[in-house]
């Protein structure tokens, strides 16, 4: 009885991986025969409001703030808001020299970035805007981002997941195995989902979305892993996120092993969250 059991278990684990294998290559042969869409004309300039959460960034975020204030945009077009979150270092300094909107915030009952998310979002007049642009902190952006985001957004597009490299890839064996594993899962995952129309998912940054969208689906994110959650969410709900391959936001990783196993292991603990709450349901709406 116990042999018949463990051979069921691993016939179901053998079919699961050759559907996945089988999966990938479809994904990747999609990848290079689907011609992309053709991009809409820049008939609208939308305007962007740009939030970043902050909490004690003060090392690298005027790098951050260059960067979004020299993309290729009509300034009065995009506004900029950091939210200080919880801080007790100079980073609503350092981004007030830069003439950027600080949105200083002190909860301690209420940690972490989906808090913060939905306070800001509900102090920002949304209305005067097209749509937000969530970026961490410790991203840089290229220039022609929002210009990028601005096509797919005139072409219909409601949620927008960014591209996002790896601009430390060269400092460690480590770096150069997450830059390898990143640049396959964004170009032949999400950039062949997306030529197929089918749905990426949320990365935590470069998450865009129209403010009709935020109006009918409120952030109400909460979890380690707030990016799966409202993305579990606006799929339960009938919406795909699209993916941007030309928008591209610059993140550095972290170079060693033990570092990273800590930060996988808290998105793990989050998504495990998102699917014990959710995944029945979406599972049953297919």
């Amino acid at each position: 009885m116990l042999i018949n059991i463990i051979e069921i278990f691993m016939s179901l684990i053998l079919i699961y991986l050759v559907i996945s294998g089988v999966y990938q290559i479809f994904l990747a042969v999609s990848y290079f025969i689907t011609r992309n869409k053709t991009d809409s004309a820049q008939a609208k300039l939308n305007k962007f409001a740009i939030i970043v959460p902050a909490h004690n960034e003060e090392l690298l975020i005027a790098n951050f703030c260059q960067s979004i204030l020299a993309v290729d945009y009509k300034k009065s077009d995009y506004d900029v808001y950091v939210i200080a979150d919880n801080c007790n270092d100079k980073t609503a300094d350092i981004c007030s020299e830069y003439s950027i909107n600080v949105l200083s915030r002190t909860d301690i009952n209420k940690r972490g970035k989906g808090y913060a998310l939905e306070w800001a979002l509900e102090r920002i007049s949304i209305n005067a805007y097209d749509a937000v642009l969530v970026l961490d902190a410790d991203t840089t952006v290229n220039k022609s981002i929002l210009i990028e985001l601005n096509k797919m957004l005139n072409s219909g597009e409601q949620a927008i997941q960014c591209y996002i490299d790896v601009p430390n890839r060269h400092e460690t064996w480590f770096t150069q195995l997450i830059y390898l594993s990143r640049t396959i899962n964004d170009l032949l995952y999400h950039s062949a989902k997306n030529k197929l129309g089918l749905s990426s998912y949320l990365m935590g940054t470069g998450m865009c979305f129209h403010k009709t969208l935020l109006e009918k689906m409120k952030w109400g994110a909460y979890s380690l892993s707030e990016d799966w959650e409202y993305y579990a969410k606006l799929i339960e709900q009938g919406y795909r996120v699209a993916f941007a391959e030309k928008a591209i936001i610059r993140q550095m990783e972290t170079n060693s092993l033990s570092q990273a196993t800590t930060q996988r292991l808290r998105w793990a603990s989050g998504r495990f969250y998102v699917v014990k709450n959710l995944g029945l349901s979406l599972l049953i709406k297919g």
